[in-house]
């Protein structure tokens, strides 16, 4: 999630747990 380049899967977690807090 995000403009990264190679995002793995646990920081695409990590950012979608910072959106929905």
């Amino acid at each position: 999630a995000g403009g990264r380049s190679h995002p793995s899967d646990s920081d695409r977690d990590g950012e979608l747990k910072r959106e929905l807090s």
